[in-house]
C-alpha cells in the first residue's frame, strides 16, 4: 500500500461529541482524498469516542488509545510518530476544516517548497456554529513579530513537512502554548508562511469565569517560560522585550484574590 501525501493529526481530550462529529467528518469529507487521519484518544476508558470513531469504517483513519492522560504535547508526538505522510496537518477536536483546506494547502506547499510551515486564516465560530471573530493576517510573510505576538498563528490551521515535526517534537513538560514554544523554536533554521484563503473554523466556547481564570494563569506561565527558554535567539528584537513585559504584568494582575479577578473578567464581558 503506497504512503498517503498527508497525514492529519488530532488529539481528543474530553471534546462534546457533537463537536468531534463535525470534526471528523469535516477531514474525511475533505475534496483531497491522499491522506491518512490520526486520532489520537487520550482519555483512559473512554468508550463513548472509542465508539463513535468506530462508527467510521474510512480505512485512512488510524486511531492510538493512550492508557491514561499523557497531555496534548505528548499526544500530538505520538500522532506524529505513528505518521507515514509527507506532510502533517493539525486539527482540533472540536474545530471544523473547510472541505478544500488540505487542497490549498497541498497546493500551496507544492508551489512552494521552499516553505517548511504555513498556517491558514481562521473564522472563529461559537458554540451553535455561529462566526464570532477572525483571524487574517495581511502578508503571506511570517515575520519574528508575528510569531512572539501569535499573530494568527492558530495551532490547529497549520500544516508542513513531516520531517521538521518529526525533528522537532513538542515540548511535553508544557501542559499550554505548546505551539507558541515550538514555533519560537521552528523560526529562526525554518521557512513559515501564511496562505491567505480561509482554511478552519476555530470553535471558541467562553468558559466559566473560573475556567477562564485558571486557563490564563497556565497559559501566562507557560508563554513565560517559552520566552525566557528563547531569550537568546530573540533577544535583539524589542518585541520580544514587550511581550515578557505583557506576559509578567499578565501574571502579577493574576496573583489577585480570585474574587477580584472575577468581577475583572466580569467587567471584561460587559465592555465587550
Amino acid at each position: 500500500m503506497s504512503k498517503p501525501l498527508v497525514s492529519v493529526v488530532m488529539a481528543y481530550h474530553n471534546e462534546p461529541e457533537a463537536y468531534v462529529r463535525q470534526a471528523i467528518e469535516s477531514i474525511l469529507n475533505q475534496s483531497f482524498k491522499d491522506f491518512e487521519f490520526i486520532i489520537v484518544i487520550d482519555t483512559p476508558a473512554s468508550k463513548l469516542i472509542e465508539d463513535l470513531v468506530a462508527e467510521y469504517t474510512d480505512k485512512r483513519i488510524i486511531t492510538i488509545q493512550h492508557s491514561k492522560s499523557k497531555g496534548l504535547a505528548a499526544s500530538l508526538n505520538a500522532g506524529i510518530a505513528k505518521s507515514s505522510g509527507t506532510y502533517i496537518a493539525r486539527m482540533d477536536a472540536d474545530d471544523i476544516s473547510l472541505k478544500n483546506r488540505l487542497q490549498l494547502q497541498v497546493a500551496f506547499a507544492k508551489k512552494n517548497p521552499s516553505v517548511d510551515i504555513v498556517f491558514g486564516w481562521v473564522d472563529g465560530i461559537d458554540q451553535s456554529g455561529k462566526k464570532t471573530f477572525e483571524k487574517h493576517l495581511s502578508s503571506s510573510k511570517i515575520t519574528a513579530s508575528d510569531v512572539l505576538r501569535g499573530h494568527g498563528l492558530v495551532h490547529p490551521s497549520v500544516f508542513g513537512k513531516a520531517t521538521v515535526f518529526k525533528d522537532n517534537p513538542y515540548a511535553v513538560s508544557f501542559m499550554r502554548a505548546q505551539d507558541f514554544n515550538l514555533w519560537l523554536s521552528l523560526y529562526p533554521t525554518y521557512s513559515f508562511a501564511m496562505l491567505k484563503k480561509v482554511v478552519l473554523h476555530y470553535r471558541f466556547v467562553t468558559a466559566s469565569i473560573d475556567t477562564r481564570i485558571a486557563k490564563l494563569r497556565s497559559g501566562a506561565k507557560y508563554r513565560m517560560v517559552a520566552l525566557v527558554r528563547h531569550l537568546r535567539q530573540y533577544a535583539g528584537y524589542p518585541v520580544y522585550w514587550l511581550e515578557l513585559v505583557k506576559v509578567l504584568c499578565l501574571r502579577t494582575t493574576l496573583l489577585l484574590p480570585r474574587f477580584v479577578l472575577r468581577s475583572l473578567v466580569k467587567i471584561k464581558d460587559f465592555l465587550r
